[in-house]
């Protein structure tokens, strides 16, 4: 979300500045102007701030919404669901229920309540929440909001379960090496001595290249950790090195764009200012380039063009942005919004899950073929023996 430089006068006169988070200046005026002051210049900053406030996580905030909303649904008062919200909740999601219910009570709009704590429930949700409460649509903005952080979750928890697969899979075949030539070989070479045996054939071949192994494993996890570190502290390292595996990095477009499907309908939904509904999309989108292209949408919609004209002038892709379009004029835009976000999800998780399927697969036997070759080969001399 970018930053905003303003300028603002006290009510005694005062002059006050600093830098301000927000959508665009007519949120940051907004902001500035609940605090009481009179602002007399806002600009944008060349700076940006974090993509992303949501400080509470999506297991933390869901509960909480869907209690918020069952008890809206059942009739009970905003003030009364967001008191009984705050004590089911912990942290930061109790803290801000507990100032929302403050400030409903105190007069403001339950959307105003939840938008004044962007930092805990996000600016997606703050600013949709805010935005649908003044058109009535607050409930029904609520529960899209409540499936869009589920929804989220669920890829999340997909996407981590595929790269834990992997890790696994490689720890294992790493894990066999290391063991086979430092634990197996060195102490079968060791019965080889006590028994005068003078290993011939594959058990020779195992015993002389059990070194090497060992120093391959070892490079290789230290240059796997190395690899893992740099990219962890290099941000920009990962576009380049996901650049390498080109259908990974389909993958993960195919994500950002569904993240970014489904915000535009949660704020299609709320009846958003199409230009705050795409900045806000761009940013939740968590890429670089989805974001840029926002922004050009954004640009052409502010100059009159239509919604799906303008993401695919921005670049999106044409099946996606005409689908768009159509379904702006239909009528139609926030279910058609989440039905490209779960095909594109959908086909991105389905990648993911075949191929770490696939890596799993060979390197567990690749660990079962090292295991089993090298245990025959250094048990026939024993067997001749015998």
């Amino acid at each position: 979300m970018p930053l905003f430089v303003w300028e603002a006068r006290t009510s005694a006169g005062e002059i006050r500045g600093g830098e301000l988070a927000g959508v665009d200046e007519v949120q940051v005026i907004e902001a500035l102007r609940r605090r009481g002051l009179r602002v007399t210049r806002v600009d944008r900053s060349a700076r940006r701030g974090a993509p992303r406030l949501a400080e509470a996580p999506a297991e933390a905030l869901l509960p909480a919404l869907r209690q918020f909303l069952t008890l809206r649904t059942a009739g009970v008062g905003a003030a009364e669901a967001l008191e009984l919200g705050a004590r089911s909740s912990r942290g930061a999601v109790a803290r801000a229920l507990h100032a929302a219910q403050l400030a409903v009570e105190s007069g403001a709009g339950v959307g105003e309540a939840f938008a004044q704590h962007a930092a805990t429930f996000g600016a997606l949700a703050a600013r949709s929440l805010g935005e649908a409460d003044a058109r009535g649509l607050f409930d029904a903005t609520l529960a899209a909001l409540i499936e869009l952080l589920a929804k989220a979750d669920a890829a999340r928890l997909a996407v981590r379960a595929a790269a834990v697969r992997t890790v696994a899979a490689v720890a294992v075949l790493l894990g066999g090496a290391a063991a086979l030539s430092l634990v197996l070989v060195p102490a079968v070479g060791g019965l080889y001595r006590r028994l005068d045996l003078l290993p011939t054939g594959a058990a020779a071949d195992v015993l002389a290249v059990a070194p090497w192994l060992s120093l391959g494993t070892g490079l290789f996890a230290a240059a796997v950790v190395v690899a893992a570190a740099l990219l962890a502290a290099f941000p920009s390292l990962r576009a380049g090195a996901l650049g390498l595996t080109a259908g990974l990095a389909e993958a993960l477009r195919r994500l950002a764009l569904a993240r970014f499907a489904r915000a535009l309908a949660l704020l299609a939904t709320a009846e958003a200012p199409r230009q705050v509904a795409l900045e806000l999309a761009g940013w939740e989108a968590g890429d670089r380039e989805l974001a840029e292209a926002a922004q050009r949408a954004r640009a052409g919609v502010a100059q009159g063009g239509e919604l799906g004209a303008a993401l695919a002038e921005a670049g999106l892709p044409a099946g996606f942005a005409r689908a768009v379009l159509a379904a702006d004029r239909g009528g139609e835009l926030a279910a058609t919004l989440r039905r490209l976000a779960e095909a594109e999800e959908d086909a991105a998780l389905q990648w993911l899950s075949r191929r770490t399927g696939q890596v799993a697969l060979v390197c567990y036997a690749a660990s079962a073929t090292l295991a089993v070759t090298a245990a025959l080969a250094l048990a026939a001399p024993l067997l001749r023996q015998g």
